[in-house]
This record gives structure tokens, sequence and C-alpha cells, in this order.
């Protein structure tokens, strides 16, 4: 949890250890037991900041993905349309 890999990956910031998550899961209990049904929370905000990070970082990783399997595409259609 506290290498250099596993922070570089997160963000810069030390993943959540199970603990941490499973108090996120109690502070979440409590928070919608206490606040009006208007305005209770959906998750703890540290979280939802992680996730929302995780997510754009998985949809840049498709975007490249995308991007070099349609150069891949292209260069073998170029090159079967110069055997033919």
């Amino acid at each position: 949890m506290d290498s250099a890999l596993a922070i570089a990956d997160n963000g810069g910031t030390m993943p959540w250890t199970l603990a941490d998550h499973l108090l996120a899961d109690n502070w979440l209990i409590h928070a919608r037991v206490n606040a009006p049904k208007s305005k209770r929370p959906k998750d703890h905000p540290r979280r939802e900041d992680r996730n929302k990070a995780i997510r754009a970082r998985r949809a840049s990783r498709k975007v490249g993905t995308y991007e070099r399997a349609k150069a891949r595409n292209k260069a073998l259609l170029a090159k079967r349309a110069h055997n033919n």
C-alpha cells in the first residue's frame, strides 16, 4: 500500500486500506441515517473523488487503446492493398 508504485498509480496519494473502506462505509451509514432525505450523501466524498479519478484514467487508456488499434488496422489495410 505504501510503495511508490501503488502511490503513483493512485494519483500521488496512498491507496485506501480495507480499514479505510470499512470506516467510509460506516460513515456513509451514519450520514444517511442522520441526514434529511433530500440531502443524503451517495458515498464518502473522498471515495467519490477517487472513483472519478479512476474512471477518468480508464477512459483515457481506452482512448489510447482505440487509437493504437485504429492505426494498426489502417497499416494492415495499407499493407494488404499494397500486396494486391
